[in-house]
C-alpha cells in the first residue's frame, strides 16, 4: 500500500473520531442516543456539580474534536502542515482516554462509540509514541 493512500485513510479516521467527539455534546442539546446517555461525570459532579461536570466534558471533547480534527488534515496533508500530525494526535489521544473515564456515559455505546474511543486513541498513541510513525509515513 503506497505511503499516500495509507495517509488519507489514517486522515479520515482520525477526522471521523474527529467528529464523533461531538456526541458527548448531545445530551445538553436534549438529544440522547440512549438511556444512560448524559454529560455528567461519575467523579466530578460531587466535586463540581452537574453543571460544571457538563461543561468540562463539552470543553475536553471539543479539545478531542479540535485535535483529532487537526490530526487528520494534517496527515492528509489537507491544509495543516504534516509535521503537526503526530503532536495533535498524541494531544488529543490523552484528551480523549481521560474525557472518556470521566465522562463514560457521554459515548451511549459500548460498540462502535467506547471501543472505538480507545482503539483509535490507543492506535495514535502507540503510532506515534512507539512505532515513530511521522517519518515513516512521508517516505515516498
Amino acid at each position: 500500500m503506497s505511503p499516500h493512500l495509507v495517509r488519507i485513510i489514517v486522515g479520515i479516521l482520525f477526522l471521523g473520531h474527529g467528529l464523533g467527539h461531538a456526541m458527548p455534546a448531545l445530551p445538553l442539546l436534549g438529544f440522547r442516543l440512549s438511556a444512560s446517555h448524559s454529560s455528567e461525570s461519575w467523579l466530578l459532579n460531587g466535586f463540581a456539580g452537574a453543571g460544571a461536570a457538563s461543561a468540562i466534558c463539552v470543553a475536553m471533547n471539543l479539545l478531542a474534536l479540535l485535535a483529532f480534527m487537526g490530526a487528520g488534515l494534517s496527515v492528509a496533508e489537507w491544509g495543516v502542515p504534516r509535521e503537526a500530525w503526530g503532536r495533535l494526535a498524541t494531544a488529543g489521544a490523552f484528551v480523549s482516554l481521560l474525557a472518556l473515564v470521566l465522562f463514560w456515559d457521554a459515548y451511549p455505546f459500548l460498540f462502535p462509540n467506547k471501543v472505538g474511543v480507545i482503539l483509535v486513541d490507543l492506535f495514535a498513541i502507540v503510532t506515534v509514541l512507539f512505532a515513530r510513525w511521522p517519518a515513516a509515513l512521508f517516505h515516498e
